[in-house]
C-alpha cells in the first residue's frame, strides 16, 4: 500500500483547498466572477498559486505512488515526497508576494519562487527516472 503518496496526496489536497478557498474570497472582495479581472496581477497571482499546484502535484502523486509500488515504502521514497512537498510550499510562498509572482518588490521572494522551481523540477526529475530505473530492472 502506497502510504507515503497517500499521506503526500492529503497534505496537497488540503493545500489545495484552502488556496482554492483564498481565490474565493479575493473574487468576492474584488467583485470578479471569472478570470482575472482587468489585468489585476493580484488576482492573477493568487488564481496562478492555486493552478501552479494543481498542474504540478497531481502528475507527481501519481508518479510516486507508481514507485512507491514498485520499490516500497522505503525511506528514499520518503525524502522524495517530503522534498516535493518543501519545493511547492516554497512556490506557494513566493506567491504570496508580488515579488515573487511579477517581481515586483522584495526580490527575496522572487529568489524562492526560482528555489521552489528549480527543487520541484529536480525532484520530479530524480522520482520519474527512480521509477523507470526499478521498472527496467524489476
Amino acid at each position: 500500500m502506497p502510504i507515503i503518496a497517500a499521506v503526500t496526496a492529503s497534505i496537497l489536497l488540503i493545500v489545495q483547498q484552502l488556496l482554492m478557498l483564498g481565490i474565493g474570497i479575493q473574487r468576492r472582495r474584488k467583485r470578479i466572477g471569472v478570470g482575472i479581472g482587468d489585468n489585476d496581477i493580484d488576482m492573477e497571482r493568487i488564481v496562478r498559486r492555486h493552478g501552479n499546484l494543481a498542474e504540478n502535484g497531481p502528475i507527481y502523486v501519481i508518479t510516486l505512488a507508481l514507485l512507491e509500488l514498485v520499490v516500497g515504502s522505503t525511506i528514499p521514497v520518503a525524502v522524495l515526497a517530503c522534498l516535493f512537498l518543501i519545493a511547492r510550499a516554497l512556490h506557494i510562498i513566493a506567491f504570496s508576494s508580488l515579488g515573487g509572482s511579477h517581481a515586483k518588490g522584495n526580490r527575496k521572494f522572487l529568489l524562492v519562487r526560482m528555489s521552489g522551481v528549480m527543487l520541484t523540477a529536480i525532484v520530479s526529475f530524480v522520482t520519474a527516472l527512480y521509477l523507470l530505473i526499478a521498472v527496467i530492472i524489476a
